[in-house]
């Protein structure tokens, strides 16, 4: 499941004309692309951000006064800033695959003042399946 919500996302972006399907269109680099990532169990719901981000050692983009930020989800379930043809085909098996998440949440942290402009965007959503379950994110970067 990692690997293809990996891949549907990369192809949606390429698709898109943007690097990201997280960070969108407002992004100046393309470069980066977005990565899922298997959380497994635990409480990583919406309102735990910060453990998402503990869980992935990335607790050093909490320093100063960095907080995550919740991010209403756009109409095709991601970042309201990818922009894209809901009838394209890259998008649609992506938003299939998303379909089988619950309790979808978006958050980003912003450290621009301090990684050369980053913006780190996490798509976090409950995956379940046969005797498989946990959680899923997918993490893109933007600039």
């Amino acid at each position: 499941f990692v690997t293809s919500l990996t891949l549907a996302a990369n192809n949606a972006a390429a698709a898109n004309a943007c690097g990201s399907v997280l960070a969108g269109h407002t992004s100046e680099g393309d470069e980066f692309g977005d990565v899922a990532l298997w959380l497994g169990e635990g409480e990583f719901g919406a309102g735990h951000e910060e453990d998402v981000l503990r869980t992935l050692d990335l607790a050093g983009w909490l320093k100063g006064d960095a907080k995550p930020r919740s991010v209403k989800l756009g109409p095709a379930g991601l970042s309201p800033t990818f922009k894209a043809d809901p009838s394209d085909p890259d998008l649609q098996g992506l938003v299939q695959i998303l379909a089988t998440l619950k309790n979808k949440h978006l958050f980003t942290i912003d450290r621009s003042q301090d990684f050369d402009g980053s913006v780190a965007y996490f798509l976090l959503g409950h995956y379940s399946e046969g005797k498989v379950s946990g959680w899923v994110a997918l993490a893109g970067m933007g600039i």
